[in-house]
């Protein structure tokens, strides 16, 4: 009986502490491998500053110059300024001053082709190499504008606007779509299509008559010359012009591409390469005079003048744009601007001695003329006179040039023919005076050529 009054009292309080847990029992602490975080009321004082709030734009100047000034990259160290090295610092620019180039229209057509006017010419002298890629892109599409309205301006007077706003839209074109190539912000005209984008890049040229402010300055400051004209295509070899391809050959000038620029002339470089293969090709079918031989050697090297032309994303040669290879040939050959391969031949007067006609003479010329006396005048007068200087020199071959005609009309009479009979003037001066007027009027020569050097081109 005991027993069983000991069991129900401890059933009892069982029940009371069970009654009771739920008010006073915590929850067991999480495992181990719980890594939940609680609350913290409590504040604890760190000790850190209050930091402000960055504004939106932050305005960094660098030490970025254009046009032939100091440049620096976006990490260079800035420059220590003191009394004596003033800061040169300026904002970073984000547009280059001539950009967007102007459309060719009827009111800026004809200052675009005016001789002499300053262009544009942008590339590593005057531009950041680094951190500043908006900047090339927009500075190689002033160059190729540029270059393409520079041939454009070769064109008759109907063609040169066609022609100018085709190159304008094209160059334009190719520019958004390296903008959009990048990462980088675009250029805000490209945000627009079609004639959109064209008005807001019309609108936005800061230089509509293209009248560019000292656009010519090179890395020394000094105005930069223009590339020599290249007389290309050449011309397609014929029975008629094949005499002057192997005898002008060694005075017709190289094109050592070494010296050319490295950007934005890339056309022009093609060119050059063009015409070095080509005399390449010729200095072996001269060996034999062999037409067949230079006529495979001028399509060989225009087929790969078009490979390499077709090979770039810029406006390509328009022969290079037909399919078939004859029709290319055909459109080289009518666009020639020497068919005769003589571009090296110029004219000059003997008549008159002259500091200018002796520096052509004391030089390495070749003589075309079939007159045999001529290359002797030449001789007897260069020889004894191209080592002396100013008018010693004019003096010399003034009296050079008269001693030979008079020995022409004396002892050496009988070795030549005298259509217009000046050997009978008694009198000194009016033999000088025939032979000026008749046989010494208009001599063709050749000069030698020799590897042109030119410096940064303006366009």
């Amino acid at each position: 009986m005991k027993m069983l009054v000991l069991l129900l009292a401890s059933w009892l309080v069982l029940a009371q502490s069970a009654a009771a847990a739920p008010h006073d029992e915590q929850p067991p602490p999480p495992p181990s491998d719980d890594l939940s975080q609680t609350e913290i009321t409590d504040e604890i004082p760190l000790g850190f500053p209050e930091q402000e709030a960055f504004p939106e734009q932050i305005e960094i100047d660098l030490p970025l110059l254009i046009h032939g000034e100091p440049q620096f990259t976006p990490r260079a160290r800035k420059p220590h300024c003191s009394g004596s090295s003033p800061c040169t610092r300026r904002r970073p620019l984000f547009k280059l001053d001539e950009f967007p180039p102007a459309r060719p229209s009827l009111n800026n057509l004809g200052r675009i082709c005016a001789a002499g006017r300053k262009k544009v010419s942008y590339g590593p002298w005057n531009l950041p190499q680094s951190g500043f890629s908006h900047l090339v892109r927009q500075g190689d599409a002033l160059n190729r504008v540029e270059a393409g309205l520079d041939e454009c301006c070769q064109l008759p007077l109907s063609e040169k606007l066609p022609c100018g706003t085709s190159v304008w839209l094209d160059v334009l074109e190719q520019f958004c779509d390296a903008e959009f190539s990048a990462k980088t912000k675009p250029y805000s005209c490209c945000k627009l299509e079609g004639p959109a984008r064209q008005g807001c890049f019309e609108d936005a040229a800061p230089y509509p008559k293209y009248n560019f402010p000292g656009a010519e300055r090179g890395r020394s400051g000094e105005a930069p010359q223009r590339l020599p004209e290249l007389p290309f295509p050449p011309g397609r070899p014929a029975s008629a012009n094949l005499g002057n391809i192997c005898a002008l050959r060694q005075s017709r000038p190289a094109y050592p591409t070494s010296v050319f620029p490295r950007s934005g002339f890339g056309w022009y470089l093609r060119q050059a390469q063009a015409l070095n293969r080509l005399e390449s090709g010729f200095k072996k079918c001269c060996q034999t005079q062999d037409l067949g031989c230079a006529r495979r050697a001028w399509e060989k090297s225009l087929t790969q003048f078009c490979k390499e032309d077709l090979s770039v994303k810029t406006r390509h040669h328009p022969c290079c744009k037909l399919d078939e290879d004859e029709d290319r040939f055909a459109c080289f050959a009518v666009q020639a601007p020497y068919p005769d391969y003589d571009q090296v031949v110029r004219l000059v007067s003997l008549a008159e001695i002259t500091p200018s006609l002796l520096e052509q003479l004391c030089g390495p010329v070749t003589l075309l003329t079939k007159q045999r006396y001529i290359p002797a005048l030449v001789k007897n007068i260069t020889g004894p006179c191209c080592n002396l200087l100013g008018d010693e020199r004019t003096l010399c071959a003034t009296e050079a040039k008269s001693d030979f005609i008079a020995t022409l009309c004396g002892p050496r009479r009988r070795s030549w023919t005298d259509p217009k009979d000046c050997c009978s003037r008694a009198d000194a001066e009016a033999l000088d005076d025939c032979f000026n007027l008749n046989y010494l009027a208009s001599i063709p020569l050749a000069g030698e050529g020799r590897p042109l050097r030119p410096t940064r081109p303006a366009v």
